[in-house]
């Protein structure tokens, strides 16, 4: 009866142990974190800063320092990252175990023929443009006078405003636009 009883008390105490050991296993590898580095550049060989790194299909990402070195941590060391940046095609690299990837990015001509500037009124192409563009924010006008004319003065970059007269009521103010 005795010895039974040992028995019985050795299986729990070891079937204790084996469960522990097994949970503890599973969250060691849950936890494993891998870290991927490399460097990005453009066809000559020079860094490419700000290129956006992500995992594909995830959140998971991060940006390129000034010498276009990266360094992303995944959960795993598989899946496919994702390099894009403006002006270069984008760029799919899978991951496949390793530890650094660095990546050469093809200059794309027609994305540059693309870029889009807002302006007050809609959106034009960049090309199109044949001259600066300005913005005032309209709370910057509010001032001591009532005079809209007198509050454009000096707030806009290539635009010279002056006034002839101080005589009241003779105050709008007179605009030369540089060329």
């Amino acid at each position: 009866m005795k010895n039974r009883f040992f028995l019985t008390r050795l299986r729990v105490r070891y079937l204790c142990h084996l469960l522990f050991f097994m949970v503890m296993a599973f969250e060691v590898t849950a936890q494993t974190t891998v870290t991927i580095t490399g460097k990005v550049t453009d066809v000559k060989g020079g860094p490419l800063p700000g290129v956006s790194v992500t995992l594909k299909g995830s959140t998971t990402g991060g940006v390129t320092n000034s010498e276009g070195v990266y360094t992303i941590k995944l959960t795993n060391g598989t899946g496919t990252l994702v390099f894009s940046f403006v002006g270069h095609k984008k760029q799919e690299i899978a991951i496949a175990g390793r530890k650094t990837i660095n990546v050469e990015l093809q200059e794309d001509e027609n994305s540059l023929e693309e870029v889009k500037v807002v302006v007050a009124y809609g959106t034009q192409k960049k090309e199109s443009l044949v001259s600066s563009i300005t913005t005032i924010n309209p709370k910057e006008l509010k001032g001591p006078t009532s005079n809209l004319t007198t509050m454009l003065a000096g707030r806009l970059s290539g635009v010279v405003a002056y006034q002839r007269s101080g005589e009241p009521g003779s105050d709008n103010a007179q605009f030369f636009i540089r060329e």
